[in-house]
């Protein structure tokens, strides 16, 4: 039996087709209503991510609104940092670090005997996660080992506590969603997805 997914991408073509509009082919230019969270992770394709999340009742909130501990943070420097590695603007990638990195904070900088090796952890912190994000099985985990291997960001205590467990082998969970996951959750958490939300 086809999957609805699968149904739902021939009909996309057949109408970008028809009309010429390119959008339709792409699950994150297409004008698609969901009425329900289970139904947008499933037809933006994020499941993966969200549900096990969204299976706890004391997280449901924070996930729907983006405030749960840890998601701040991948809103507002990881994703757009990582967006901005993928297209190479120079200028974004400069920009997100500036506002948001520690490592260029001027009480940081000022403390420091040699403020040129904060700029250099950086410089090799985004050829890192350059690499890492080149790779499609690339998960989560592997860009937030990057960051605290780098101090890139301030991670909140409880990805700190992943990071610690994965370091002595006890955190490799075998469902770790991609960074491609991610990204779509954080496109439609911060409202970026062509999509109509509505709470029934």
């Amino acid at each position: 039996m086809e999957k609805k997914e699968d149904a739902e991408d021939g009909i996309a073509k057949k109408i970008s087709e028809i009309t010429g509009d390119q959008n339709w082919i792409s699950t994150e230019g297409r004008k698609t209503l969901t009425l329900e969270h289970h139904m947008a992770a499933k037809r933006l394709r994020f499941a993966e991510f969200f549900m096990p999340l969204y299976g706890v009742r004391d997280f449901r909130t924070g996930l729907l609104d983006g405030s749960l501990s840890g998601i701040p943070l991948f809103i507002r420097a990881v994703l757009p940092l990582t967006n901005a590695i993928k297209a190479g603007n120079q200028f974004e990638i400069a920009r997100i670090i500036r506002s948001q990195s520690p490592l260029l904070k001027a009480k940081t900088l000022r403390s420091e005997s040699d403020p040129a090796q904060n700029l250099e952890r950086v410089r090799v912190a985004v050829r890192d996660l350059e690499k890492c994000i080149q790779n499609a099985s690339a998960n989560c985990m592997d860009v937030l080992r990057i960051i605290s291997a780098h101090g890139l960001f301030e991670l909140p205590e409880n990805l700190r506590a992943t990071l610690r467990a994965d370091a002595v082998g006890i955190a490799n969970a075998p469902d770790d969603p991609s960074v491609s996951l991610g990204r779509r959750f954080g496109r439609w958490v911060t409202g970026k997805s062509i999509v109509l939300k509505c709470h029934v």
